[in-house]
């Protein structure tokens, strides 16, 4: 009847499967709401029997403890809700750091299982096996032993060109150090994603050449306004100073999670490759292609939207199972809660902010696979 008195105003159709979706979403939203408050409100009514209430004010409060390698600045003197987020962030950066490897290793294992070549083929199908059938913690057990008992001591490390050190205390790096620290790198992270979304309006306009040019200028100008410097690192008595140090915890974390996940993504790769008809191949010949040309136009595209649901669910298992470094001593959330937990007797706040923070950072990896997902099948 609106639309009948103005062309303007047009409301979109409601079907009766869209309401009955809609009902049902708001029925399960409904239901977990209640089941939430029931559990939260029986929790509080046990606590307070026994003496006690949940209280976050402890997070203010200082950690007295240090954290053996940390993004932000931790001492003891900090909060406890300091030690956490740097927990955090190393949860954080190791989980990018291993799903950038997972999926270089998966993309290669899973071309590799489909050559020609039989050594090949062979070789990545019993690395898949062995990657799936042997415990993650035995792989970091087994990659960390390795790297403390046979790599050299600082005194004797292993040197290149005098820029990298190898040792069994880590690799040394060069470091590019900014004159604010971590909160100079933060401002020009925002400030290149505010580039490149600017870049990408003035595309749509016509206008990429001109937006790329105004977009490299702004990071330019952001670069130099941070004062970058290099630091090399330098041996100094029984340890190195300068550079950027990547410890043993680290690295065999890195690799154990990279070598486990990497042979997973590669099976999934293999398997979706496998899953495109055949009559897409044939199609690509017929039109003139070659095999790298078919596999690159026509398969990979297809197959890469057949892996993003098993592929997400692979990136949260990475970050889930980076909390087996507490094995290894390194600083991730699990063992700063942990340690949190034996200091402050606060086990259950503690435990809701682990459960939040996994869940949110969970939920938003799904997001934004999801979304990578929607415009690949747009496309």
């Amino acid at each position: 009847m609106i639309s009948s008195l103005s062309g303007r105003w047009r409301f979109p159709a409601v079907t009766e499967q869209r309401t009955r979706r809609l009902a049902s979403q708001l029925a399960a939203a409904l239901l977990l709401a209640l089941i939430g408050g029931l559990l939260w409100f029986n929790l509080a009514a046990n606590l307070s029997a026994s003496g006690m209430k949940i209280d976050f004010g402890f997070l203010a409060q200082d950690s007295g403890f240090d954290l053996n390698e940390s993004v932000i600045e931790h001492g003891p003197s900090a909060s406890y809700a300091n030690a956490l987020l740097a927990g955090f962030l190393n949860t954080l950066k190791l989980t990018l750091a291993c799903i950038v490897l997972a999926t270089l290793v998966g993309f290669a294992i899973g071309f590799a299982s489909l050559s020609e070549h039989p050594i090949m083929r062979h070789a990545a199908l019993r690395y898949v096996d062995a990657m799936r059938n042997l415990p993650k913690l035995l792989i970091l057990l087994a990659v960390y032993v390795v790297m403390v008992r046979e790599l050299p001591g600082v005194r004797d490390a292993w040197g290149l060109g005098g820029f990298l050190f190898i040792s069994n205390r880590g690799v040394e790096l060069p470091a590019v150090v900014l004159a604010d620290g971590w909160r100079a790198w933060v401002i020009l992270a925002l400030v290149c994603a505010a580039a490149l979304v600017g870049w990408r309006v003035l595309a749509r306009w016509g206008r990429a050449y001109a937006g790329a040019m105004a977009a490299a200028l702004v990071v330019v100008v952001a670069i130099a306004l941070a004062e970058p410097q290099v630091s090399l690192p330098e041996l100094q008595g029984f340890n190195f100073s300068g550079g950027w140090t990547v410890t043993i915890p680290f690295l065999a974390l890195l690799i154990a999670l990279g070598a486990y996940h990497g042979a997973q993504i590669g099976e999934l790769l293999r398997a979706a490759i496998l899953a495109v008809p055949e009559g897409q191949r044939q199609a690509g010949y017929a039109l003139g292609l070659g095999p790298l040309g078919v596999m690159w136009l026509i398969v990979l595209p297809q197959a890469l939207r057949l892996m993003v649901p098993p592929l997400t669910n692979q990136y949260i298992n990475t970050l889930k199972n980076t909390s087996i470094g507490l094995a290894v001593g390194y600083s991730d959330f699990v063992s700063v809660m942990s340690t949190s937990v034996n200091q402050t007797f606060r086990p259950i706040e503690l435990m809701l902010v682990t459960i939040c923070v996994y869940l949110s950072v969970g939920l938003a990896v799904s997001g934004a696979m999801a979304a990578f997902e929607s415009r690949a099948h747009d496309r």
